[in-house]
């Protein structure tokens, strides 16, 4: 029986980017200690609905002789969290429908409008995990490095943002759609970085990328848990 390629019959890719803010735009800070308890708490499931926190101006970074201070974007950050305003929420929520949440916030006096958390709540076990670039961050860790990620596209498939299984809502993915959409609109706040490419199987090669990212993961784990025991 002749060995399946990977490399055959491979269809159209798409490029998939990693959601960043700008750091060229003033930023919001928590007004209160529980700001981030709250957060985190929310996405453990500690919490059956969503509390607001109060924001303010991040005077910590920026002051008012800053010449970004009057730069306030669609989609200023809140810490590693990604916000946005009512503009950008009213383009955006039709798209990504069962992909993300906007989750209100309060604003202090001098923010003056209405703020959301971006959060990204569709998770695709879609990595090609024996195409991805990564290492294990350090010795016995449980945690990769990823250089440069791959994805199965057939998974992809048209949702505009997702994350990993496991991984943190900060830095979502996201595909042209959404790109596309930001850049039409001119929204402000965004940076895209390249993280990766998706690429489009046929169903034996899916079956093969399939058992070669089983065994990749089982490595892994394995001689994390050897590592630790030495």
């Amino acid at each position: 029986m002749a060995l399946i390629s990977l490399e055959e019959g491979v269809g159209w890719q798409m490029i998939i980017w990693e959601l960043h803010t700008s750091l060229d735009y003033l930023s919001f800070m928590h007004v209160e200690e529980r700001g981030v308890r709250v957060w985190l708490d929310y996405i453990d499931g500690k919490l059956a609905r969503w509390q607001p926190v109060r924001i303010s101006f991040s005077t910590d970074v920026y002051d008012d002789t800053d010449e970004r201070h009057e730069r306030v974007p669609d989609f200023p950050s809140l810490g590693s969290l990604i916000t946005c305003d009512d503009k950008a929420k009213s383009i955006l929520e039709g798209m990504l429908e069962g992909y993300a949440e906007f989750l209100p916030l309060i604003s202090d006096e001098k923010v003056g409008k209405p703020y959301y958390i971006l959060h990204p709540t569709r998770e695709l076990n879609c990595e090609d995990w024996a195409r991805s670039d990564w290492e294990r961050a350090f010795k016995g860790s449980t945690m990769r490095s990823v250089r440069r990620f791959a994805f199965i596209q057939n998974r992809v498939g048209d949702a505009p943002m997702f994350i990993l299984p496991g991984s943190t809502p900060f830095k979502p993915f996201v595909t042209d759609r959404f790109k596309q959409l930001v850049e039409d609109k001119n929204l402000t706040g965004l940076e895209f970085r390249n993280r990766g490419d998706a690429r489009r199987y046929s169903y034996l090669q899916r079956v093969v990328t399939d058992c070669r990212g089983f065994v990749c993961r089982k490595i892994f784990h394995y001689t994390s848990r050897f590592s630790r025991r030495r």
